[in-house]
C-alpha cells in the first residue's frame, strides 16, 4: 500500500471512527487485536494534556511474561483520534477505543476500499504492513531506524537478547517516531 492508497482511503472515510481507526493502525503498526484493546484510560491522560503525538505502553500477547511494549500514534491519528471520540456518548475510562470487533474493521476497510476506486481490498494487515514497510524506507535516511526498533512498535517478541538491550528510552523513541511520520502521513 502506497501513500497515495491511504490518502486515498481517509478522502472517503464518512464515519470518524473508520477515519481514526485507519491514521491509527497506519501511524502504530499495531495489529487489529492489540489496537482494538487499546482502551480509553490508555490515551485521555493525554488527550487532555494536549499532546499531539500518544505514547502507548502496552502488554505483548495476554500474558505478563511476554512483556509490554511502546509504540505512538502520529499527529494526524491523533487529531483524527479527537475529533472520533467527541462522537462516543457514554464514554467512560474502561471503554475501549474502537468498539468493533477484527472482522467489522476489515468489512469497513473492504467498503472504503471500493469506495476509493483501489481496485483491492485494503484489509487491517494491509495498514500494518504499510507501517513497516514505510519506516523500513526511512532507514536510509536515518540508521536509527533499524529492524528491531520498527518490530517493537508492532510489538513483535524481540527476544531476551535484542530486547535487554535494545530498547531507546521513551523521549528517544518519540523523537524517532516524528522524525520518521512524514512517511506514514498522507500527502
Amino acid at each position: 500500500m502506497m501513500l497515495e492508497d491511504l490518502g486515498r482511503l481517509l478522502e472517503v472515510a464518512t464515519q470518524p471512527m473508520h477515519k481514526a481507526y485507519t491514521l491509527c493502525q497506519a501511524q502504530s503498526g499495531l495489529s487489529v487485536s492489540d489496537l482494538l484493546k487499546v482502551a480509553y484510560s490508555d490515551v485521555i491522560g493525554q488527550l487532555q494534556n494536549g499532546a499531539d503525538h500518544i505514547h502507548l505502553r502496552l502488554l505483548r500477547g495476554k500474558e505478563k511474561q511476554l512483556g509490554f511494549f511502546d509504540t505512538f500514534f502520529g499527529r494526524m491519528a491523533v487529531e483524527a483520534l479527537r475529533k472520533y471520540l467527541r462522537t462516543r456518548e457514554r464514554l467512560e475510562e474502561s471503554s475501549r477505543l474502537f468498539p468493533c470487533t477484527s472482522r467489522n474493521v476489515n468489512n469497513f476497510l473492504s467498503r472504503m476500499s471500493d469506495r476509493a476506486g483501489l481496485g483491492w481490498r485494503v484489509s487491517s494487515h494491509d495498514l500494518r504492513k504499510f507501517f513497516a514497510t514505510n519506516l523500513k524506507l526511512a532507514r536510509v535516511n536515518d540508521p536509527a531506524f533499524n529492524e528491531t526498533l520498527i518490530e517493537y512498535w508492532q510489538g513483535h517478541s524481540l527476544g531476551k537478547v535484542r530486547g535487554a538491550y535494545f530498547i531507546p528510552p521513551v523521549e528517544e523513541q518519540l523523537r524517532l517516531h516524528k522524525l520518521a511520520e512524514r512517511r506514514l502521513e498522507p500527502p
